[in-house]
């Protein structure tokens, strides 16, 4: 993959588009391959009865795979041991955003034996259908606007009830980094640090021994700074150590950035995965 853009302007990309695939899409640029959306038009949502269709397979076939091979040539062995570490933790941030996403989900996807399910659940990180306003692909329930980083069935409004009877709680709830939970007359908001510890520890020790495998001391002290990042919900040093990194020959994206999953407050933010590889010609 060749960067046409400056790095600001990659980051800045990440931040409004999340460089083109699902919300915290686990998107390894070696040979996993992409999915492109191919026109067509939207698939029947009900039948006669206003039941939703299970036309699975119409919608998956608006989808065609990519293959982006990934090019070991020119990498030395440590940094393919640093690549595959670096896919490890990839893998790792993939089953937390499902964990913030669609518990549901996630327990029919660990287990389908249909392919075409596999493909439209490793596309949309969930139950519903991105390209079709959230319509469920599978059952019936309507998408929570709060996924899972809210208590089910919890709004606005009981939020904004919630915070101004107990004011000191409201910077807390209104956080970026904190998962809700309780009950509406009873909230507490957890730092991701602790919500997702069993994620995040083995995340950061990834990338500390990816750190120990790099060849470059810039792009080795970034995922150092983006491990204790992870642990502590502080991405500042870790950012900037990014966007200090010159050409690096292996890069990563890593963090909590978007905030499509949050349609409850608009803040809450879903940790994404993509590791790159320039193209070196």
């Amino acid at each position: 993959m060749a960067f046409l853009i400056t790095r600001k302007r990659l980051y800045d990309l990440i931040c409004e588009v999340r460089i083109g695939l699902r919300p915290g899409s686990l998107a390894f640029f070696l040979c996993l391959g992409l999915v492109a959306q191919v026109s067509g038009q939207a698939p029947a949502r009900r039948n006669s009865g206003e039941r939703p269709l299970h036309n699975e397979a119409e919608r998956s076939a608006r989808w065609k795979t990519v293959v982006m091979p990934y090019e070991r040539a020119g990498l030395s062995t440590r940094e393919q041991q640093m690549v595959a570490k670096l896919a490890d933790a990839c893998r790792l941030i993939d089953e937390l955003y499902w964990h913030q996403s669609d518990l549901g989900g996630w327990a029919v996807y660990r287990v389908t034996q249909s392919p075409v399910l596999a493909k439209l659940f490793s596309i949309m990180g969930s139950r519903w259908d991105l390209l079709d306003d959230n319509f469920p692909f599978l059952g019936e329930e309507p998408m929570p606007p709060g996924h899972e980083l809210y208590p089910y069935g919890l709004n606005r409004e009981q939020i904004d009830h919630f915070a101004a009877a107990h004011p000191e709680m409201k910077d807390a709830l209104f956080d970026e980094r904190t998962v809700v939970r309780g009950t509406p007359d009873h909230l507490l908001a957890v730092p991701y640090h602790e919500a997702y510890a069993q994620w995040l520890r083995p995340m950061a020790a990834d990338l500390r021994t990816a750190a120990d495998l790099s060849p470059d001391p810039a792009f080795a002290k970034y995922l150092r700074l983006r491990a204790d990042a992870l642990l502590s919900d502080d991405y500042y040093a870790s950012d900037i150590a990014w966007l200090d990194l010159k050409n690096p020959k292996v890069d990563l994206i890593f963090a909590p950035y978007e905030t499509y999953l949050d349609n409850l407050l608009g803040v809450k933010t879903s940790y994404g995965g993509a590791i790159l590889i320039p193209d070196q010609e």
